[in-house]
């Protein structure tokens, strides 16, 4: 309670059905019932001070456990945020402190480009539990078998890293600038045999990527598994792209990937639907499946 009202917005509202609000909450149903109400003290309790629960559930484990019935996932969004936004966090602010004149340090404030990397750092809390385990090196989490995230994108739009004192002739004349793990998937369908078999998703069981010299070459030992990054529908053509790259075997390049039949569309959502991948409910299918493999 502050201020004499419920932080929780208590007594809820009758509704004789459960709806969604304006702002994305759950109202549920709560029937008006006088003769279903009890006393606490001098205040008459009802239906709409009625926690969401489960009879079944607060007997076995003797608690008070909220249960929430949701029908919308902005609503289970919010359930999950709070088990699932990470450790605390804090940003730092680090400064130079000393007996320099005040006048000196202005001076070569003006000469110093402003960095706020160098100048700020994002400082995570970690607890002594958390702590403990990692002073005796225990493993944090553990992947079996490795997971490999392939990385996707347009073409010539993809991301490079380079150094920020480099000037911009010398990142463009690298020698291996245009090289990405997508590129290379395709010089590996040309050169070897056995790959024009696989999709993309499925070359990490097979093939193995080295990021140094940026090629795919056959697995010899291990086992992987590859999952394409996520890609949001309203993204465009490169969402498109990511639905072909997990039905086409054997790609030399994008132009196979817009080709279907012989005929070279000119974007990737047109070939989608030459091959049938958009026509019925058979995308939304897909990828509520891949989530669960």
């Amino acid at each position: 309670m502050e201020k004499g009202e419920c932080t929780k917005n208590y007594p809820k509202p009758y509704s004789s059905h459960t709806k969604i609000d304006k702002s994305g909450f759950v109202v549920y149903k709560r029937r008006v019932n006088s003769r279903a109400s009890v006393f606490k003290g001098d205040i008459e309790l009802d239906s709409r001070y009625v926690v969401p629960h489960n009879l079944s559930i607060i007997r076995k484990y003797k608690a008070h456990i909220n249960i929430e019935w949701c029908c919308k996932t902005g609503a289970i969004k919010y359930l999950f945020k709070y088990i699932t936004k990470g450790v605390d966090r804090a940003m730092a602010l680090l400064e130079h402190t000393g007996s320099q004149d005040r006048a000196e340090l202005e001076k070569k404030k003006e000469h110093l480009e402003m960095d706020e990397i160098d100048r700020y750092l994002e400082c995570r809390y970690i607890s002594a539990c958390e702590a403990s385990w990692r002073l005796f090196s225990f493993h944090i989490h553990h992947n079996q078998p490795s997971v490999m995230k392939l990385t996707l994108h347009l073409p010539g739009k993809h991301r490079l890293v380079y150094d920020q004192d480099k000037s911009l002739e010398e990142v463009l004349s690298q020698e291996d600038i245009e090289k990405t793990m997508l590129t290379a998937y395709f010089v590996a369908n040309q050169r070897y045999e056995e790959a024009r078999e696989l999709t993309y998703i499925q070359f990490a069981e097979h093939f193995v990527y080295h990021s140094d010299i940026k090629t795919w070459t056959p697995r010899k030992q291990g086992t992987a598994i590859g999952r394409l990054i996520y890609v949001h529908p309203t993204a465009g053509d490169k969402y498109y792209l990511r639905i072909l790259l997990n039905v086409v075997k054997g790609a030399f390049g994008y132009d196979d990937l817009y080709t279907v039949g012989g005929t070279k569309f000119k974007e990737f959502r047109d070939a989608c639907y030459a091959r049938g991948l958009l026509d019925d409910d058979k995308e939304w299918h897909d990828a509520i499946v891949e989530p669960s493999h």
